[in-house]
């Protein structure tokens, strides 16, 4: 279903307006300029100004999860003469798709799967291209809400368990955890979706400037211990 962004109305996926307040489900006003464009976009295409919905996708690599198939894999298997000899895993690249539905839009590249065994975790820039659209952690945490542990206990088994922290933690709305969007698990890999906040200044820049102060660095010292 479909979230409108103005009233939280709930809309069907092939809804183009929302029935309750008739606000666009496919386009968004651009900040900037102010003219309509498509909520799968990452700019505006008349000024260039930043509108997508963009989100930090933590990646990290879990050997014991089975790979799973594409549908194109699929179709090679039941169509041997489709089958090409074994190639090196290519990266996903610019462009590319983090999940087999295509919500989430690869904003930077993705090593192949073996380069991203040798890593602990990464951490990547994505587009959700459906932005208004309900994801399944959503609705497992709304059953959670309603204490349906039956129904929870059905649904949540594709999230990744470490993603129960950001999960357990959402409910304080602390200000140094990021909102949990989406996680899942698939070919190996252990996905969690977070706000994007790779805009925000970090600490050592801050603490680089001129103009901050020593009372400054002490309340962000302060603030570091309130949320350890």
């Amino acid at each position: 279903m479909l979230i409108c962004p103005d009233c939280q109305f709930e809309n069907p996926n092939n809804h183009k307006f929302c029935q309750n307040c008739g606000t666009s489900l496919n386009q968004r006003v651009c900040p900037e300029c102010g003219v309509d464009v498509a909520t799968n976009a990452e700019k505006c295409h008349v000024c260039g100004a930043v509108c997508g919905t963009v989100r930090t996708a933590l990646i990290v690599k879990n050997n014991s999860l089975p790979a799973q198939k594409l549908e194109g894999e699929s179709q090679k298997l039941e169509n041997p003469e489709l089958t090409e000899s074994p190639t090196t895993p290519q990266p996903l690249m610019i462009g590319d798709y983090l999940d087999y539905q295509q919500r989430y839009q690869l904003l930077e590249p993705l090593p192949n799967t073996e380069e991203l065994s040798t890593h602990r975790e990464l951490c990547v820039r994505v587009l959700d291209c459906q932005p208004y659209q309900i994801t399944p952690l959503k609705v497992i945490l709304t059953k959670q809400s309603q204490d349906l542990p039956n129904s929870i206990a059905e649904n949540s088994g594709n999230v990744p368990s470490w993603a129960q922290t950001y999960i357990a933690l959402q409910p304080q709305l602390h200000k140094g955890i990021p909102p949990i969007h989406d996680a899942w698990q698939q070919d190996g890999m252990e996905v969690v979706l977070l706000e994007d906040r790779s805009h925000w200044q970090s600490l050592l820049q801050l603490w680089q400037e001129d103009s901050t102060t020593s009372l400054q660095i002490l309340e962000c010292f302060y603030r570091i211990t309130q949320l350890w």
